[in-house]
């Protein structure tokens, strides 16, 4: 696949009827039998290509796949997106992006799979990919920022990728939980963002992005039964993953840039605080210094979980796994009487 691919895509679908190989040929400078090659993995892709003798190539069908050409058509970006690699297979798309960070890549290149074989959560936990229905992708980004704000970058992907699910499922429910998911009202998991930086001496090199979303399964491995839903599931339809990848990188840059010139979170507070799924609940959060009971409060401008613990102090929390309740609070040494 090279840009010739991409070019005869646009071709087809610009003349909406048979296109002789030997135009498509002269078009693209190629042979017609190089012409054939880049028709047959197409077909392969996904695509539904007629071909007939004497009359040439008519595309029938567009394939439902992350394609530089497909997500381009949709895209708004200036950076993020622009210099998009599509991977049949990898291991992990942050992995691969990561490498592509330290070469130097620019920053909002990203790196897109069908499938992954050791997808990754947090905490080193297996995100399992089939081929075909989801959308695996990392995204570098060169913050020029404190270290220190680097635990934000999964918030504002967040509020992104809440955005852009919103925009293609408007009827659905969706929710964010702290502080990198993004859950169906029924706790259903829909997607997930893994973030990891290049530090060196208090400098910030790049971060990566990883986004896992689950598009078009309708029938989910039994260990995600009850776990994980799907956008078409939620919504009752099934989505082009192409221009749903377009934007997540449209929303995703416009976050990225007003979160850069602000000095923290505070403009994306209300957003968290209105589709937060964790807002008035108690909830277990389970970090390196053990566990921790509260009803949370909110977001701090930091990133920060605030809870609120049974005796009334507010609890500033950096990271850990939430588990909601009903939970019975930890004994606090206290006497009543």
């Amino acid at each position: 696949m090279n840009e010739h691919t991409g070019t005869i895509v646009q071709l087809l679908k610009e003349a909406g009827t048979y296109l002789s190989g030997d135009l498509i040929g002269r078009e693209c400078s190629i042979s017609r039998s190089a012409v054939w090659k880049h028709i047959r993995l197409l077909r392969e892709l996904g695509y539904a290509i007629d071909s007939c003798r004497k009359r040439g190539y008519r595309l029938q069908g567009t394939a439902n796949a992350p394609l530089p050409w497909e997500v381009s058509a949709t895209l708004e970006t200036e950076t993020f997106g622009r210099g998009l690699e599509y991977l049949e297979t990898v291991d992990s798309t942050n992995r691969v992006a990561a490498e592509r960070a330290a070469a130097g890549v620019p920053e909002g290149a990203t790196v897109v799979a069908e499938t992954q074989l050791s997808g990754r959560g947090r905490r080193g936990r297996a995100w399992i990919s089939p081929p075909g229905v989801n959308l695996y992708f990392s995204i570098v980004l060169r913050p020029r920022v404190a270290p220190a704000r680097i635990g934000q970058i999964p918030l504002v992907a967040a509020v992104a990728l809440h955005r852009a699910l919103s925009s293609f499922a408007p009827a659905a429910s969706l929710l964010i939980k702290w502080p990198n998911d993004i859950l169906a009202e029924g706790g259903g998991k829909l997607a997930g963002i893994l973030c990891e930086a290049g530090i060196e001496a208090d400098v910030v090199h790049h971060a990566v992005v990883g986004v896992g979303i689950n598009v078009n399964g309708r029938t989910l491995p039994p260990a995600l039964a009850g776990v994980a839903t799907s956008l078409a599931k939620e919504s009752g339809a099934e989505h082009s993953r192409p221009r749903l990848l377009a934007a997540v990188l449209n929303f995703f840059e416009q976050d990225y840039r007003r979160w850069l010139g602000d000095s923290d979170l505070g403009g994306f507070l209300p957003y968290l605080q209105e589709h937060s799924a964790l807002r008035g609940k108690t909830v277990a959060v389970e970090g390196l210094g053990g566990q921790r009971v509260g009803r949370v409060e909110g977001v701090s401008a930091e990133g920060e979980l605030l809870l609120r613990d049974a005796d009334g102090r507010t609890m500033k929390i950096c990271s850990g796994d939430v588990r909601i309740g009903p939970l019975a609070p930890p004994a606090t040494g206290r006497r009543r009487g």
